[in-house]
């Protein structure tokens, strides 16, 4: 992790709008708040889904792999820089990455967690970080941004060159309303 890496500007949790936070938690890990770092369910359903694409047999979950990492599994994966993917080494950074998460937790708070994670999210555009995101594609302070912006910033995070609003901006808007709805489905709008 390197803290001078693009253009970053640390904002508190408290300065956040509650709209992003939910957008947030509503695209990476709408468990967030209840699991203890790990979301065994999903990373449950993942692992058979790797596991079933490997052996042959796709379509399940409409076609794609669910994603197992839990906002605290990116903050560690953001922090330790570790990455590996495919085969052994993926699955044994898999490993690491939740027993961290759940070590994590024992010594941080959800606030902070979340805190962290905004803050070291990349959102394309040189830009790392929630405020750096606001400042570039909205010209505003992170606490003025609306429902809308908090969403399509929340968008990004998942691909940010796929959901570039620069260059994809109908990638983004498309993203943006599935989260919306999203939002509304989970109650939180």
């Amino acid at each position: 992790y390197d803290p001078d890496a693009g253009n970053r500007i640390w904002v508190d949790y408290d300065q956040m709008p509650k709209c992003l936070l939910d957008a947030t938690v509503a695209v990476e890990d709408k468990r967030f708040w209840e699991h203890n770092g790990v979301d065994f369910l999903t990373t449950s359903k993942a692992g058979l889904s790797a596991i079933l694409q490997k052996i042959g047999l796709t379509g399940f979950y409409g076609g794609a792999t669910p994603g197992a990492s839990t906002i605290t599994q990116q903050v560690v994966r953001n922090i330790t820089n570790d990455r590996a993917v495919d085969g052994a080494a993926g699955w044994a950074r898999k490993l690491r990455e939740i027993f961290r998460a759940l070590n994590v937790e024992k010594y941080y708070t959800k606030t902070q967690i979340i805190e962290t994670y905004l803050n070291l999210a990349s959102f394309s555009q040189n830009c790392s970080g929630i405020q750096a995101a606001a400042n570039v594609f909205f010209n505003k302070d992170v606490s003025e941004l609306t429902l809308w912006e908090c969403a399509s910033i929340a968008s990004i995070t998942k691909n940010p060159t796929n959901y570039n609003p620069y260059t994809n901006p109908e990638n983004l808007i498309n993203r943006r309303n599935f989260l919306l709805y999203n939002m509304w489905q989970q109650g939180v709008i």
